[in-house]
């Protein structure tokens, strides 16, 4: 507001001082170089009329074959009698090209650079970012009523255009202007704030980029997805190669001295494209090689023109050609990927369709066919390629923020299932703590995850004897828990209380039902007479006071159908039963917590056991039984 307000104020001051400033309108021109046309009393009657002077970058006559890359321009104006004694300056608004100034035939002022005439600088495709150029006129040239003002001008040899906030080169750009030296520094203010008010859309276009690829960024260290991460690199690349070309606006000089300004940006813009392909790639992997492939020869065709103009200084026929052919590529990239979008008609999608097909018609337009692309609405100047591409990001921004709101609903669906499982899982072992006279058992079971493959059951196996039986199904989560709500329901149905039928009977029961996994387990009888009768499935032979018990370890169940398990007679009071999610828990140094800590903490509660290999490291579900005979 505070910026409309001054630029309306310095609008009023110069419709209030028009007859301080003249507009320099009739001009004649002529190619070649001479040190003699800029002299006041060269007769110039013979040249080429060039009214007004063509100022901007898109009225510039171009280099032919065969023509200087040198012209002049010169006119006359008489000065108002009431500016006489005053202080005068010179106003070159828009002019992209390095020129000279001479007021009288001495020269005042200059722009950028003047190449020796025919060395090869002026092969080279370079361009002047203009400034708004102001040059004081000694008071002694305008003492006899009239001043003649003449520009050296080095022409560009091809069309270039470096697109700035304040750059738009829209029709009735400012003619230059003669005047009293306050009139023509407060006209070039008004024309500074009127081209930041021009610039406002392509600004808010580059700001849009930039603030969706931090929010892609965001949310990626929240850890939700992949593709954020390549999206907010593309989205950043895209914002921060058009807020380099700010500066450029205000850089006097030859782009040919300023290569690593120009390098920079086609460097951040291959990028860019890079990036954009490798976030498509994660969003349709069906296609993923194809469209990382066609990213690199978009960032390849981005970079190309750059690297040819700026370093080998093709013709001009060559470079025109090899830009017009990078844009046919990354427009037939672009349709390409929209149509592979489109293809994999994913959720959510259609917007970034919309996008990539806007960007690759924008491509087409804008360059292809050298169609302008620039466009006014009212005080402001929209910039066509800027606007595509804020969409683009816009359409980014929409799209992963529905993919991660999504994903967020499905977590916290993921874990209320989980939460309900745990509760389900932790119902079935529970439901199998059968208190028997004669024998404390305590269990502890930790999974790693929500819920876990370790399991345990203890249950009455007849005149006073009691049946444990201690297992581990191999993997973590859900799977693994289904699992273990099998090997439950299967001991229920099982009547049988010999140690190695039971684990026989498991394994019938699992065999072709564990997709690929196992499950170990020990199943151990403890009969009222002190007698123990141990048969084991590749399970942790279990401890008996403080020593490990030796027993055969058997086959884990579910390979083969026909396994027999041995069954073993030991004695012993006090026995301990883990998984191996106790001596497999590891250190941040990859320490495992082993068989020698274990078998050192073996007569402790079961409790104190789950607790240091817990503190130690889990990594694994932890499980641990004690049986202690109490009679």
């Amino acid at each position: 507001m505070i910026r409309l307000l001054v630029l309306a104020l310095f609008a009023v001051a110069t419709l209030l001082a028009q007859d301080e400033i003249l507009e320099l309108t009739e001009w004649r021109a002529r190619e070649g170089d001479d040190a003699r046309w800029a002299r006041p009393d060269f007769d110039d009657r013979d040249w080429q009329k060039e009214a007004p002077l063509a100022t901007g970058l898109i009225q510039l006559p171009r280099i032919a074959a065969g023509h200087q890359p040198v012209i002049w321009y010169r006119a006359t104006y008489r000065i108002p009698s009431h500016w006489a004694g005053h202080a005068l300056m010179l106003g070159i608004w828009k002019l992209d090209d390095a020129y000279e100034v001479y007021a009288d035939g001495v020269k005042i002022g200059a722009f950028g650079s003047m190449p020796p005439p025919g060395s090869k600088d002026h092969q080279l495709v370079s361009a002047f970012a203009y400034r708004r150029m102001t040059f004081p006129i000694p008071r002694e040239m305008s003492g006899d009523g009239e001043v003649t003002i003449a520009l050296r001008r080095w022409r560009l040899p091809v069309p270039y255009s470096w697109e700035t906030h304040a750059a738009a080169p829209i029709p009735g750009a400012p003619l230059p202007v003669i005047g009293l030296t306050a009139a023509v520094e407060r006209e070039r203010r008004t024309l500074d704030y009127e081209s930041y008010l021009r610039g406002l859309p392509g600004v808010l276009a580059w700001l849009v980029s930039l603030a969706c690829g931090v929010l892609c960024l965001s949310i990626l260290r929240k850890g939700e997805t992949r593709e954020l991460l390549w999206a907010g690199l593309a989205l950043i690349a895209s914002g921060v190669y058009w807020a380099i070309s700010l500066p450029m606006t205000l850089m006097a000089g030859p782009a040919k001295n300023s290569l690593a300004a120009f390098g920079l940006c086609f460097g951040v813009l291959a990028a860019a494209h890079l990036f954009f392909g490798w976030f498509l790639a994660e969003l349709v992997p069906r296609w993923r090689t194809w469209l990382r492939w066609a990213s690199v020869l978009m960032a390849i065709g981005v970079a190309a023109p750059f690297v040819s103009t700026y370093l080998y200084s093709p013709p001009i026929e060559v470079t025109l050609g090899l830009r017009r052919l990078s844009f046919m590529v990354q427009c037939a990239i672009s349709l390409g990927a929209a149509w592979v979008v489109w293809r994999s008609r994913l959720p959510g999608l259609s917007l970034v369709v919309l996008a990539i097909a806007v960007r690759a018609v924008t491509l087409a337009i804008t360059n292809i066919w050298n169609s302008a692309n620039y466009y006014s609405a009212g005080p402001f100047v929209i910039s066509v390629r800027r606007t595509s591409d804020a969409v683009i990001a816009v359409a980014f921004a929409a799209l992963l923020f529905v993919r991660a709101r999504r994903e967020r609903i499905r977590q916290k669906d993921l874990a209320r299932d989980l939460e309900a499982a745990r509760r389900v899982q932790e119902t079935l072992l529970g439901a199998g703590d059968a208190a028997v006279p004669g024998f404390t058992v305590n269990a502890v079971c930790l999974p790693a995850l929500e819920v876990g493959g370790d399991f345990y059951q203890t249950m009455p196996a007849g005149d006073g004897a009691m049946l444990v039986i201690v297992g581990d199904v191999s993997g973590k989560g859900l799977q693994a828990a289904m699992l273990v709500s099998s090997v439950i329901g299967s001991l229920r149905n099982e009547f049988s209380r010999s140690p190695g039928e039971v684990l026989a009977h498991l394994n019938r029961s699992l065999v072709g039902r564990t997709g690929g996994g196992f499950v170990t387990c020990c199943c151990a009888r403890f009969d009222a007479d002190a007698t123990v009768t141990v048969a084991n499935a590749g399970h942790l032979a279990p401890y008996a006071d403080g020593r490990e018990l030796e027993v055969e370890a058997g086959l884990p169940l579910g390979i083969a159908p026909d396994a027999a398990y041995t069954e073993s007679k030991v004695a012993g009071t006090e026995f301990v039963f883990v998984s191996d999610g106790v001596v497999e828990a590891a250190n941040p140094k990859g320490e495992l917590f082993g068989f020698e800590r274990t078998r050192e903490i073996a007569g402790k509660s079961a409790q104190e056991i789950a607790a240091a290999a817990k503190a130690w490291g889990q990594n694994d579900d932890i499980t641990v039984v004690t049986v202690r005979r109490s009679g």
